[in-house]
Parts: C-alpha cells; structure tokens; sequence
C-alpha cells in the first residue's frame, strides 16, 4: 500500500503545477477595468462678441464615459456659462468633449469666377473643450486657470501630470487650425444638453 500513496502524492503534486499554470496562462488574457463616479462643475468664460444666451451646449458620447445628468446656466450680466453634472468613467478615459455653439446670419460678400454674391449667409460657430481627465472641475484644488472662448482662440486644451500625488494642470486656447485630432476624441453621437 505504501508505493501506492507515493505515486498519488506525485500525481497531486502534478495537477497542482498544471492547475497553476493553467491559471497563470489565462490570468495574463483577462484584463480589469477600475471605474468610478464623480460630480464636475466647469465655469467657462466667453468674450463679449459671443453671445452666451444664444449659445447651445452638446457633449460627443464616447466609451468609458457615463453623464447621468448635466446642467447647464449662462449668466449673460458675466458673459460666462457654468456647466454642472453627475459622471461615471473608466478610470484613464478623457473627460467627454463639449461643444458650445451658436448661429448668426453673416453678410455674405463673395466673389466666385468673376460672379459676386451678396447676401446674408448662417453660419454655426463652434467652440470645443478638451479636458484629458477622466474626472474634472474648475474648482478642483490645484487649478487656477481662467477658461475663456474667443473667436481667435475657439478651443481650450486641458492636459495635466500627476508629479508626486499633485495634479499640474496646462490650459492652452488653441485657433481652428491647430485643433489636434488626437487628443480630441470624438463618437458618432453628439448629445445636446437641455438648459434649465
């Protein structure tokens, strides 16, 4: 009988090994996601040529974002709008990209192939925040910086680095041109915010 419980003793040890290994090969193919939730306030300022009660305000819908509820309250006596929500988010995912616009109807005053064209035209003017942070607010501790749209300047830029456990913040205001499409990442869905 003694042989015979040896053997098995190797057999175990065995299936322990391959038990092991087989966890060890299928633990490396499985990859974890930490998500968490989070309330932001943005207060954004406009320059006086930006009409901010006729300005209408959408965020592009993107994966590892989840805006449950967002508000947004133009104070035209400050030109400035504040923005407001409930958020969840991959942790490392951007912060959704919002989208201010507004219509005015322009003198169209063109010359085509010798043919001139007169007449008033509408054009949709877009301003674009691109915060890449997964959880942001003006208010949060460690950020100083005033965000304000011109029509110059129509997009602001919010880069951080975390340098020993502190956030530093970058904000750069950027002209039409220079919008870099990498860092601005945009969905199929727009979604516009309904004001209160």
């Amino acid at each position: 009988m003694r042989p015979f419980t040896v053997i098995r003793i190797k057999q175990n040890c065995k299936m322990k090994y391959f038990t092991i290994l087989i966890f060890i090969i299928f633990s490396n193919c499985v990859y974890g996601q930490a998500s968490s939730w989070g309330d932001f306030f943005i207060s954004i300022e406009f320059e006086k040529d930006i009409p901010v009660k006729q300005i209408e305000v959408a965020y592009y819908q993107s994966a590892g974002q989840n805006i449950e509820r967002i508000n947004f309250y133009p104070d035209s006596l400050k030109n400035t709008i504040e923005i407001s929500g409930h958020h969840g988010f991959v942790v490392g995912a951007s912060f959704p990209v919002v989208v201010f616009s507004y219509k005015e109807r322009i003198l169209n005053d063109s010359n085509h192939n010798g043919l001139r064209e007169e007449g008033k035209i509408e054009v949709e003017n877009l301003y674009y925040l691109i915060i890449q942070k997964d959880s942001f607010s003006t208010s949060d501790e460690g950020f100083n910086s005033k965000l304000k749209f011109s029509n110059e300047k129509p997009n602001i830029i919010i880069r951080h680095k975390n340098i020993n456990g502190k956030i530093k913040y970058n904000v750069s205001n950027e002209p039409d041109y220079f919008l870099p499409t990498n860092e601005m990442r945009i969905s199929n869905r727009l979604v516009k915010v309904q004001n209160d």
